[in-house]
């Protein structure tokens, strides 16, 4: 055991590291997304109830029907998060109400949630700090934990799949997964993409551990399982979720096929038994319900049409949605993925095929959302998010193809432009953010809501740097290493000789 610690804590360093990242990063604020998923556990748990009346003045991401407000997203995520609410309700108890009673709550449900018909009642009585204590809590645990999780998943699917790929090399390969990606932005912000990603690549992996025969075949239940869940968390995973199940037709024992079917079956039958309820009809969405000019285009089929090539080309090369612009990196990834996929000898070539057929589904189908496509005021192609950790293994496989520093500067040019626009999400293009980084250096969003707080609102005539922030940050993580990374060496055969 000993020995696999040694063996592993470069590992344990960078996952620990990148929490911590992800920690100080967490936006304090949510949003009309982040808040919907709020709302909804809040209601299960104080009323009982799924729909989310009491407080539906603060997201325009509802759906009306039968006198009742629901989110427009599965149950999932407010389902997981109902421990993580219990807990929050425990430490409110302890803490003054009057914490935080100088923000101006008018101003943010009005203009920055976008509700200005909100009543003024509601707004007088609105429990602002709750809601921001439980967006920490929800983020901290539900997408920085998560996502680091995935970081251990794809370390193991990388040892698997691209073995000739050093430690070294592996490492980086997190460290890019980590913050050169999008997932470095939905890491810090209560979205359900990291949830969905992980029971989606958690389901991938369990089935070719079957297929290697490293997992026995009662394993099957837990593959269908964690696919079906990423459908109960997360709409858009739709696509991914029927790859992975034909992936699955074709790798579990006939003899154990009832497992899997049984395992991907529970989550589908709750998630449509939570529209029959809600919604009268096991095929409605909640999209259907929605009022306005944000609901007229969802009325007829959700807003779908066939794939558009223009789209298309948007979410692959645009700097507005542009999935290589945002990561410059995956274009290596996709050339590795293309090349293994046209070997005909290529030893993983059907876990290639699932990795590419998972790409092109999201990218059709999400090119086929004509209104929605962009997912809203926010930071990149968000609905291809569920493809990162796959495509990150066939970015391993590109290192056969291409020499270290070239997969290096692409990566570390992923990494500026991915960290740059967690700290600034205003920006609606993948080098806007980086603009505002060079400009005026870096930020995080809680810094920015504390000297908006403290400057405007409370008034208090206080200098507030995010430079000491950031010294403590990396004053941590140089401590987490020295203990945790140590300096010897990790190669595979290291601790033998």
């Amino acid at each position: 055991m000993k020995a696999a610690f040694i063996h592993h804590r470069r590992l344990w360093a960078v996952c620990l590291s990148s929490f911590l990242i992800y920690l100080f990063h967490i936006g304090p604020l949510p949003g009309v997304n982040e808040i919907r998923y709020i709302n909804q556990t809040r209601a299960i748990v104080d009323d009982g109830v799924m729909h989310i009346d009491r407080y539906h003045h603060n997201t325009m991401d509802k759906g009306f029907i039968n006198g009742h407000y629901y989110p427009t997203a599965p149950p999932g995520l407010s389902l997981l998060a109902i421990p993580l609410y219990l807990a929050v309700k425990t430490l409110l108890s302890v803490i003054p109400g009057s914490a935080l009673s100088q923000y101006d709550v008018a101003q943010y449900i009005h203009v920055l949630l976008g509700n200005p018909d909100a009543p003024d009642d509601f707004v007088a009585t609105y429990p602002f700090f709750d809601f921001l204590i439980c967006h920490l809590l929800f983020t901290a645990v539900l997408c920085c934990l998560v996502s680091t999780g995935l970081m251990i998943m794809l370390d193991r699917a990388l040892r698997m799949f691209t073995p000739g790929v050093t430690e070294t090399q592996r490492l980086w390969l997190l460290i890019v997964y980590a913050f050169g990606t999008l997932m470095f932005f939905y890491s810090t912000r209560f979205f359900a993409h990291a949830s969905s990603a992980l029971t989606l690549f958690g389901a991938f992996l369990v089935l070719y551990g079957m297929k290697r025969r490293d997992l026995g075949g009662g394993w099957a239940f837990a593959a269908g399982m964690l696919n079906g869940l990423a459908l109960f968390i997360d709409y858009v995973t739709f696509p991914a979720v029927i790859v992975i199940g034909i992936y699955g037709l074709f790798t579990v024992e006939k003899r154990d096929l009832w497992r899997y079917i049984v395992g991907s079956s529970l989550p589908v039958i709750g998630l449509l038994s939570y529209h029959t309820l809600s919604f009268g009809h096991p095929f409605k969405m909640p999209q259907h319900l929605m009022s306005g000019e944000d609901g007229a285009g969802y009325s007829d089929q959700f807003g779908l049409g066939f794939p558009d090539p223009v789209i298309l080309l948007k979410l692959l090369f645009s700097t507005y949605r542009g999935f290589f612009l945002y990561m410059p990196v995956m274009l290596f990834a996709a050339f590795a993925l293309l090349r293994g996929l046209l070997d005909t000898h290529h030893p993983h070539r059907r876990e290639w095929g699932v990795i590419g057929g998972i790409f092109m589904a999201l990218l059709l189908f999400n090119s086929c959302l004509k209104i929605n496509w962009v997912g809203g005021y926010i930071f990149g192609p968000r609905y291809l998010i569920p493809a990162i950790p796959f495509m990150i293994i066939a970015l391993g496989e590109a290192y056969r193809y291409f020499p270290d520093w070239l997969i290096g500067m692409a990566g570390m040019i992923s990494i500026l432009i991915n960290w740059a626009g967690v700290q600034y999400i205003v920006s609606q293009t993948a080098y806007g953010a980086v603009l505002f980084f060079l400009l005026s250096g870096p930020t995080t969003q809680s810094y920015q809501f504390i000297e908006t707080y403290f400057h405007t609102m409370a008034g208090w005539n206080v200098a507030i740097s995010p430079v000491g922030g950031f010294m403590l940050l990396s004053l941590i993580i140089w401590g987490t290493w020295r203990i945790i990374g140590g300096d010897a060496s990790t190669e595979p055969d290291a601790h033998h000789q």
